[in-house]
Order: structure tokens, then C-alpha cells, then sequence
């Protein structure tokens, strides 16, 4: 979830970003079905490693950070490794660190322009942005514009960067080359004298045809290159010398690319009869081009109006009574009826396929056909307003033919007599397809509740067209905010403030908190309702509301955020817990660790009857497994995902501690117990275990022998090696926890 998308409605007030803009402490999250009022404190977690939470999932959240933030080498190094761009947003003395800047444009080169001019002129940099982003090389020092490698790392990503290249390099055959390649019209960047190459114009003009329009006099007489391009882009031969638009081959080729070109030819070719076929094949309009013998050749016209029935217009007369053709011109464009001659706009036929493609060709059949009640039907299931503009007026009124009208296409009640427009059952079969439709029916119907609902049931907006007695109706609002929870914005101000109405909107269409009484704004039912449907919107409630503990539990199932940030207070709260909340708790964390991207691969559903130790063990069992596996960093993962491999982590070193701390729950109910005899139930798991444990001492103690004879050679050294003991003695200590966790599982679930 981006930083960003925190609010689905875009208007509501982003409690997050006001937060860190201040640099203020924000209250954290929990769940549950009953709602209690219970509020966590402050949570632990300082507001910095919040921000730089976010940033490590959006690097956007640094621009509603505060300056002090922004100011802060560690969040914006985050945050320009998950978003380049956010360099932009950064305090002007970071933009001028070397690191953060490479970091920056090796993940968004256009990252660059935010650089300081002193970073613009660094080859290192620049060569890493321009590789990701050759139009970049606009923001580098004049110096590197002329640097050959970078330039032509810059144009292999993106040709356009040509533009920006130094004028020597322009005249560099292998840089102009490999722009071509990619945009053939950046020939126009070239210097003269490759604009006269003939491979390179010719590897330009295959690329886009049109860049022939930049090549040398000499090379538009170039039999070769011209046919390249006319086989690219059929307009090309508008570029070439004048004779090559009588030179059948070339002329061919050009119209079979675009018909339309049929136009630049020379005339003589306007006549030849392959040539104006593979024109109005591809393009009906060129039809317009051919010389007149040919627009009465009936394949050729033929072969136009089944491509574009337009091009009847372009056809000689003769052909525009031919039965078959004007057929074949209808069905492709309905309004190429016009064109047609008289004798077949009396058709039935013909007149049935044209208004059948286009309803609005009922305009050019003949008067008879106009009052077809077929033919207009089958208008007004696309066209409706042809039975106010085009029907025979008999229609309008007619009260069987409406209703057979709107029953296909209830958008024609906005046409029919007014008389219509007051009958129930025409109104009522047209506001069932679209309830909008109800803007049209007379003032009575709209005051009638079973038409009003039927077009709330198919549309909630539609309740604006209703009568204002109806929106008052409390039996009726309520019977239509559960048929349509978005019918809510437009009733009365009474019933917004009646707040079982009001809930049931709620419970059918969140959104609709919007527009509730304001006194509700600070209920905790409604919040309730809202969260249950979107987690994040509980950031818009009262600070009050929103540090309510199960609240936030219920947030954290659909809000990534909110899941997170309890997780943090969980760790902190994991060892104080009593055993009659432990369950509850147990609860909570499989779900928490369902939010995230790998835990979601991990857990199925679980039976919510399991014991509450049960699902401990679950959980350890599952994260231990997984982890001991992704420990790897250079697995490819990104920032992200690692940021969420470590919240695992955490999480299955606390459950781990659940199993094994002396005064826990689990070992007050007599679980220490059973577990010291899990060695004499399992002892294959517990070999293999004690194995592992037994390698790792070895490992360690070979390498601790080695250190020490190295760290007596050298003092600096030593403290350094000793760091690092530290920090694999924290990682061996987490894994023995999971061990434990993991064992514990085992037994309960063999």
C-alpha cells in the first residue's frame, strides 16, 4: 500500500502527513468484534523511525515529512533508495552528498536534475542516471555532454538524448547509429554530414519512414532508400524527389502501407487499377483519389465501402444503386445511407442493416420506412433520440411501441411524449435499467416509493430526482440505503441525523460516512462499521477514537500500516500479557503477519477453536521455518520486502520468547513441563536440532580462535571483531528461540 493511497477518498484530511509534517508522536493500533474504549499509550516507537518506516515503503512520504526530517541522511538515503525522485524534497546540503545522490539516480535517473551542479559534473553519477534514463543527460555538465561513453550510454537507453549530445558527438557514427535505430526522426539531431550517410540514413528511414524528410537531396533520389521508407510510413513519398511518385513499384508499396497516399501519386498511377485496389483495400477513403473509370469498377468499390462505408460517396452513381454494394457500405457505417440512391433508402432491407449499425440512419430513409415500427425499434436500441428527431411522429405517443422501446432501451423515455412519461409501468421498466432515468418521469412518479426504489436498487445517485416528501420518508430511506448505502448523500438533513438510518448506509457503502450528521463523526459504532471496511480511514477518526484498542485490531485487518505499527507495540507488550488475553492476542498476530506480502504465503486459515498456546506455536513454527530460509540479502529482494522480512523476524523471536521466558503464561499452565519431555517423545527432532546447535558451536568456536590470534596483531581490529560477535551473538540467540518455537509446534501438532 503506498503512502499515497492512504485514503481512498482523496478529499479526506491526511491525518498521517499533518502528523509527520509537525514532527509530532503518533498514537498506534489493536481489534476485536466487541468494541472496547480501552486506549493504548504512546507508543514506543519515536516518531523518526515511523517516518522512516514509511519512506522505506513509499520514499514519497518525505515530502509531507517535516524539514528537520528531510534533513536526515539515514530517511532521505531510504527514501531516495525506494524513490529517486524524492531527492527533490530533500534538504538542500543532502542533495550535495555524493551517496545519497548515486543512490538516488541509480534507481530514477531523472533523479539527476535535483543534484547540486557539482554532482551534475561527476562522471559516476552522471553515467548512472543517464543508464537508466538517457534523457537525463539534459541535466549534466557541458564537460560530460561530450564525454563519448556516457553520451552513448545515454542514447542505447533512449535516442532522444541525441538532442542534448555535444555538437562533435552528433558527428559520431556509432552514437547518431544507435539513436536512429531506436527513433528513426532523430536523424534531425545528426550532424550534415551523416544526414548524407547513406547507412545511417537508411537504418533512420527503416526505422520511421518520415525520416527521410531529414536526409540529403542526394539521398532522397536513392531508389533504395525511398522504397525503405514508403515501406515504413506510405507518406514517406511525400519527402522523396517528385519523380519517384510515378514509379509504379514505389507508388505500390507506399498505398499498400497507407492508402491514403494514393493522393500524392502521380496521376497516371491514380488510374492503375492494382495500385487504387491495395489503396481502398487498406484505406476506403483513397477511393476519392482513383480516376473515375475506376470509381466505377465494381470490385474496386466493393473492396472501399467494406473497408470504410463512407467511401460511397466517392463511387460513381451507377454503383450507388447496385443492391449489393450500398448492402455491403451500410452494414460497415450506417450513415453511408445518405449516399445511397433513392430507390435503395426505400429498402427495407438496406434500411434495417443501416439503422441496425447506426440508429441515427434512420434520417436518410424514405418516409415509409420511417414509420416501420421494426425499422424504428431496432434505431432506438442505439440511437434514442431518433424518436424525437427522425420517427414517424405517430411513435412518440404511442404507448405499446414506448414500452417496447424503453423495455430494449430505457434511455428512449427521455424522448417519448410527455403523457408517457407519467405512465408507471413505461417509467418503472426503464428506471430497472437505469436508474438515472428517473430524471424524466413525471412529478408524480417521482413521488411514487416502489418506482423510487427500483431506481435506487439499480443506481443510489438516482435519489436526487426524487421527491423531497420520499427523502423525508423514514420507512422509505431506510428501505432504500440498504437497497443502496450511496442513496444516503441525497436525503434529507433529518434522516442523516437518524442514526439507525445513517449506520445501515454506513454498513452498505462506508463512503457515505461523509455525509452523516456531524454528531455521528464521533461515535465509535459508526467508526467501527467504517474500519471493518477500510483500515485506513480510521486515521481520519478523533485522536480519541483512534487510539482505541480494538479499533485499531479491527484497522490492522485491511490497513498494512496499522498492522505494522501494532506489531511494533506487540513486542514491546508481548511478555506483560496476561493468559487470559493471550488468546485474543494470538488472534491478532497470525492476522498481523497475514498483512504482510510474506506472510500471506506462509498461513492458510486457522481454526479459530485451536488453543491459544496452539496458535503460538503456529505462528513460531511457520516464521521460523521461513526465515532460517530468507536470511539472505542478496537474494534480489528489494527494500521493501526486506523492511518486512524484519518484522517477521522480530515477530517470531517474540513468540519464540512466549515459549520459553520463566514467567510467561505458557510455562505457568504447565507447558515447561511438557516441553522438557519433548526430547524423550521426538528424539529424532531433537537430534537433528542438537546437530545443528552442536555444528554452530564448532563454526564459532574456529572462528573466535582465529580472531583472537588476529585482533592481538591489531587493537583496532579487535573492537571491531568484537561488534560483530555481538551482532551474531543477537542472531544465534534469535534462532535458538525459534528453535524452541519450532520444536514446540512440532509436538503439538504431529
Amino acid at each position: 500500500m503506498s503512502f499515497r493511497s492512504k485514503h481512498t477518498d482523496a478529499s479526506a484530511p491526511n491525518r498521517l502527513a499533518d502528523v509527520l509534517a509537525a514532527g509530532l508522536t503518533i498514537a498506534t493500533p489493536k481489534k476485536a468484534a466487541a468494541v472496547s474504549t480501552d486506549v493504548w499509550p504512546f507508543s514506543n516507537w519515536s516518531t523518526r523511525m515511523r517516518v522512516l518506516a514509511e519512506v522505506k515503503e513509499d520514499g514519497m512520504a518525505l515530502r509531507y515529512a517535516g524539514a528537520q526530517f528531510q534533513a536526515d541522511r539515514e530517511i532521505v538515503l531510504a527514501a531516495v533508495t525506494q524513490n529517486g525522485l524524492t531527492l527533490g524534497w530533500a534538504d538542500a546540503s543532502l542533495k550535495a552528498d555524493r551517496e545519497i545522490v548515486l543512490a538516488a539516480v541509480t534507481q530514477n535517473g531523472a533523479a539527476l536534475r535535483h543534484a547540486t551542479d557539482s554532482l551534475k559534473a561527476d562522471r559516476e553519477i552522471v553515467l548512472a542516471a543517464v543508464t537508466r534514463n538517457g534523457l537525463v543527460l539534459r541535466y549534466a555538465a557541458t564537460s560530460l555532454k561530450a564525454d563519448r561513453e556516457i553520451v552513448l550510454a545515454a542514447v542505447t537507453r533512449n535516442g532522444d538524448a541525441l538532442e542534448y549530445a555535444s555538437a562533435s558527438l552528433k558527428a559520431d557514427r556509432e552514437i547518431v547509429r544507435a539513436a536512429v535505430t531506436l527513433n528513426g526522426l532523430l536523424l534531425r539531431y545528426a550532424d550534415d554530414s551523416l544526414k548524407a550517410n547513406r547507412e545511417i540514413v537508411l537504418a533512420a528511414v527503416t526505422q520511421n519512414g518520415l525520416a527521410l524528410r531529414r536526409a540529403a537531396d542526394s539521398l532522397k533520389m536513392d531508389r533504395e532508400i525511398v522504397l525503405a521508407a514508403v515501406k515504413q510510413d506510405g507518406w514517406a513519398l511525400d519527402h522523396a524527389i517528385n519523380w519517384f511518385r510515378a514509379d509504379r513499384e514505389i507508388v505500390l508499396a507506399a498505398v499498400t502501407q497507407n492508402g491514403w497516399v494514393l493522393e500524392s501519386a502521380d496521376e497516371s498511377l491514380q488510374a492503375d487499377w492494382e495500385i487504387v485496389l491495395a489503396a481502398v483495400t487498406k484505406k476506403g477513403w483513397a477511393l476519392r483519389y482513383a480516376a473515375d473509370w475506376l470509381r466505377a469498377d465494381r470490385k474496386i468499390v466493393l473492396a472501399a465501402v467494406t473497408q470504410n462505408g463512407d467511401a460511397l460517396e466517392s463511387a460513381a452513381d451507377s454503383l450507388k444503386a447496385d443492391r449489393e454494394i450500398v448492402l455491403a457500405a451500410v452494414t460497415q457505417n450506417g450513415d453511408a445511407l445518405e449516399s445511397a440512391a433513392d430507390s435503395l433508402k426505400a429498402n427495407r432491407e438496406i434500411v434495417l442493416a443501416a439503422v441496425e449499425q447506426d440508429g441515427s440512419a434512420l434520417l436518410y430513409a424514405a418516409p415509409s420506412l420511417r414509420a416501420d415500427r421494426e425499422i424504428v425499434l431496432a434505431a432506438l436500441t442505439n440511437a434514442p433520440t431518433v424518436l424525437r428527431d427522425y420517427a414517424d411522429e405517430s411513435f412518440r405517443d404511442g404507448r405499446d411501441f414506448v414500452l417496447a422501446a424503453v423495455r430494449q432501451n430505457g434511455s428512449v423515455l427521455e424522448f417519448a411524449d410527455v403523457s408517457l412519461q407519467a405512465d408507471p409501468e413505461i417509467v418503472l421498466a426503464a428506471v430497472r435499467q437505469n436508474g438515472s432515468l428517473l430524471e424524466f418521469a413525471a412529478d408524480s412518479l417521482q413521488a411514487d416509493p416502489e418506482i423510487v426504489l427500483a431506481a435506487v436498487k439499480n443506481k443510489g445517485s438516482a435519489l436526487v430526482y426524487a421527491d423531497v416528501s420520499l427523502r423525508r420518508d423514514r420507512k422509505f430511506m431506510l428501505a432504500a440505503v440498504k437497497a443502496d448505502g450511496w442513496a444516503f448523500q441525497f436525503a434529507d438533513a433529518s434522516i442523516k441525523a437518524d442514526r439507525e438510518i445513517a449506520l445501515t448506509a454506513v454498513r452498505a457503502n462506508y463512503k457515505v460516512f461523509d455525509f452523516v450528521d456531524p454528531s455521528f463523526t464521533t461515535d465509535i459504532g459508526f467508526w467501527t462499521v467504517v474500519v471493518h471496511q477500510n483500515g485506513d480511514r480510521l486515521k481520519d477518526a478523533p485522536s480519541d477514537i483512534e487510539r482505541t484498542v480494538n479499533l485499531r485490531f479491527i484497522a490492522a485487518e485491511t490497513s498494512k500500516y496499522y498492522a505494522m505499527v501494532v506489531l511494533e507495540n506487540m513486542k514491546t507488550d508481548l511478555l506483560t500479557l496476561e493468559a487470559s488475553t493471550l488468546s485474543k492476542t494470538a488472534n491478532w498476530l497470525l492476522m498481523a503477519v497475514k498483512t504482510t506480502t510474506f506472510g500471506r504465503r506462509l498461513f492458510g486459515e486457522v481454526d479459530s477453536e485451536l488453543e491459544y498456546y496452539k496458535k503460538y506455536a503456529l505462528v513460531a513454527s511457520a516464521l521460523a521455518g521461513f526465515w532460517e530460509t530468507s536470511t539472505d540479502k542478496t537474494r534480489g529482494l528489494s527494500e521493501n520486502e526486506i523492511y518486512e522480512l524484519n518484522q517477521i523476524q522480530a515477530a517470531a523471536e517474540e513468540v519464540g520468547k512466549i515459549t520459553d521466558h520463566p514467567e510467561g503464561p505458557l510455562v505457568k499452565r504447565g507447558y515447561r513441563q511438557e516441553y522438557d519431555a519433548l526430547e524423550e517423545t521426538f528424539p529424532g527432532i531433537a537430534k537433528k536440532r542438537k546437530d545443528e546447535n552442536e555444528k554452530e558451536r564448532i563454526r564459532l568456536e574456529a572462528i573466535a580462535k582465529k580472531r583472537k590470534e588476529e585482533d592481538d596483531k591489531d587493537p583496532d581490529m579487535a573492537k571491531k571483531r568484537k561488534d560483530e560477535d555481538d551482532n551474531e551473538r543477537r542472531r544465534l540467540d534469535g534462532k535458538r528461540m525459534r528453535i524452541q518455537a519450532s520444536l514446540a509446534a512440532h509436538w503439538i501438532f504431529v
